[in-house]
């Protein structure tokens, strides 16, 4: 893999240097000029290319478009979902959509906007090889997309949450949900950043939640949501049978909540100011947010705690939009009352596609934990990008271990396929001191 890297740095560095001699140094107000021309132009030749791929295949002219250049205007036109996809009527069918963890799988649809005027309808059934599941319920003026409370983890997030749809479009949604979760190989390695690969155990998580969510944008960067309603977690042994389970390696010491889960309720708040260009694939601006989550204990106060996050993110055009130096700051502080404690199964995680990519899913957690990624990400095609990045970030139990030392890096190789406003497919080669991951993803990492 170095080898690649240093080629595609190579070409990248030569390609600039050309573009540096042969053009005089701009003002800093000529550079957003030729940014915004370059921005103007790129979509011009993508609107272009695709009017020639639907004139060429619905006539015969003197140049037939190769497969491949149809299956790429299609890609880029539509995105990998909606071209894997599948759509009848109020029906709709893709790859995707269970959890991080869960391996290869599908999820199914019925949205019906304006079932009742102006009550919307949904039900979804997500399933896995791994055979996790998903199903939930929605009734409301919805969201075609759950909102998550963890940008982080949710890729694009922020606004994207209210960009335009087929089914609906707006600045307000509030909405019932009834879900029910089964997701039956979970990782779990130990807390603290010490944990041993050797202890690598898997546990089961199964049950179901009733919330009410609600979003509402302010103004035109502005936006939060609200999430608030009870549900009840059971943890039992995993099904992974290639390793242990973690009730044959943990106890109730080492891994609070494992013996017994209460019923909780949360409610939960995000508050974010989101100035990206395009949420879910940025060539320029950032965003802000921040989290508080209150969690509490319905049969006792052997684990209320709460969380508090901070989500900051900032793309930076280098030259052009084709260039972009990414970077991403993310931290989760998790707190309980004397007498309580935080259940490890509700800790937040470092480790996977969205985190530390030269580690595996869910490889560190613990009550409290802090992220630093950094991305060069170049396009040299209208539908392909490429990247180069760097991860650092640690998870500690308590405010004092806030520092730089004992921090887990990795570094590695990202191939994106995408359109202008989406990352529709993304493939990362992530490596650390415990060894190679490759991860695929339908989203950005950040």
């Amino acid at each position: 893999m170095i080898p690649l890297l240093v080629f595609v740095a190579f070409l990248n560095s030569q390609n600039a240097l050309l573009i540096t001699q042969n053009q005089p140094s701009p003002t800093p107000a000529e550079s957003s000029s030729v940014i915004a021309s370059r921005k103007e132009l790129l979509t011009k030749e993508r609107e272009e290319k695709l009017l020639t791929i639907e004139r060429e295949e619905k006539t015969e002219g003197p140049y037939e478009l190769s497969r491949r250049e149809k299956l790429l205007g299609s890609f880029e036109k539509k995105g990998f979902r909606e071209s894997l996809g599948l759509r009848f009527g109020d029906f709709y069918f893709s790859p995707g959509g269970v959890t991080t963890g869960a391996g290869v799988s599908a999820t199914a649809r019925y949205f019906k906007a304006n079932l009742f005027n102006p009550i919307d309808f949904s039900v979804s059934a997500g399933y896995s090889f791994k055979q996790y599941q998903l199903y939930a319920f929605q009734v409301g003026n919805i969201l075609r997309r759950s909102p998550d409370l963890f940008l982080r983890s949710a890729g694009a997030g922020g606004l994207s949450l209210f960009q335009k749809t087929k089914e609906r479009e707006g600045n307000f949604f509030l909405y019932a949900e009834l879900a029910y979760r089964d997701f039956t190989e979970e990782d779990f390695y130990g807390l603290g950043t010490n944990s041993s690969e050797s202890n690598h155990s898997n546990y089961r998580i199964s049950g179901p939640s009733y919330e009410a969510v609600s979003a509402l944008r302010f103004r035109r960067h502005l936006g939060a949501f609200v999430r608030a309603g009870y549900f009840n977690p059971e943890i039992r042994p995993g099904f992974d049978g290639t390793i242990p389970t973690t009730q044959e390696i943990f106890n109730e010491t080492t891994a609070p909540g494992l013996d017994e889960q209460p019923n909780f309720f949360r409610i939960a708040t995000q508050l974010f100011f989101d100035y990206r260009d395009f949420p879910g694939n940025p060539k320029g601006g950032g965003l802000l947010g921040a989290t508080y989550a209150q969690y509490v204990d319905l049969d006792g106060n052997q684990f209320d705690f709460h969380r508090l996050t901070f989500d900051v993110r900032q793309y930076i055009p280098l030259w052009s939009e084709q260039r972009i130096l990414a970077l991403h700051f993310y931290t989760s502080n998790d707190t309980a009352p004397e007498g309580s404690q935080v259940p490890f199964y509700l800790m937040q995680t470092l480790g996977g596609p969205d985190s530390l990519r030269g580690y595996p899913n869910f490889r560190f957690r613990d009550q409290k934990l802090f992220l630093i990624q950094a991305e060069y990400r170049w396009d040299p095609a209208p539908a392909v990008g490429l990247a180069l990045f760097y991860d650092s970030g640690k998870v500690f139990p308590e405010t004092s271990d806030f520092d730089f030392s004992d921090m887990k890096r990795d570094f590695g190789f990202g191939i994106r396929l995408q359109s202008q406003e989406k990352v529709q497919v993304r493939i990362d080669i992530g490596h650390s001191e415990e060894g190679t991951q490759f991860f695929f993803k339908l989203d950005t990492s950040f």
